[in-house]
């Protein structure tokens, strides 16, 4: 089995591979190459999962919540050989690589319960003083994204400004 698992600094700070040591399985075409920065690779046989490709996020108690997929097949075998190597939650996204061996990649996302917002994303900016929600620091002044996984979890991103 092919692993990759960053283990030093930050993501920020880290250059990302191009691909995994062995030979170039993120392709520029391909969904894996879309996201930028990953904190695994792995491969996982899964040969119930039809398609070419798939993209998934997990939420912090592990249930799955499917981006892209063809047909409903059970994608717990990627999901397994990503928690090898990093706890939920985390976004991944996986192509077929031959018969039934795909190739995952996986990075750490944040995921937070927040109260009841309508739409399926949003962006705000919090500064000095203001009210947050989303439980950052009252001091800071940040760019917050947020995409809606499922009911009330969603994914958070937070840019310093």
């Amino acid at each position: 089995m092919l692993e990759y698992q960053r283990t030093s600094a930050p993501l920020a700070e880290t250059p990302q591979p191009e691909s995994p040591p062995e030979r170039e399985v993120w392709p520029k075409d391909t969904i894996a190459a879309r996201e930028g920065r990953w904190d695994v690779y792995t491969t996982a046989e899964a040969p119930d999962i039809a398609g070419n490709g798939v993209a998934f996020a997990t939420l912090p108690n592990g249930d799955i919540i499917i981006d892209v997929e063809q047909g409903d097949a059970d994608l717990s075998p990627l999901a397994e050989a990503v928690e090898k190597h990093l706890k939920p939650p985390y976004r991944a996204t996986g192509r077929l690589e031959a018969g039934a061996i795909w190739a995952v990649a996986a990075r750490q996302i944040d995921v937070r319960r927040l109260p009841p917002c309508n739409g399926d994303s949003f962006d705000v900016i919090v500064r000095d003083g203001q009210p947050d929600l989303i439980g950052l620091d009252p001091e800071g002044e940040y760019a917050v994204h947020a995409e809606r996984l499922d009911g009330d979890f969603w994914e958070i991103e937070v840019g310093v400004l």
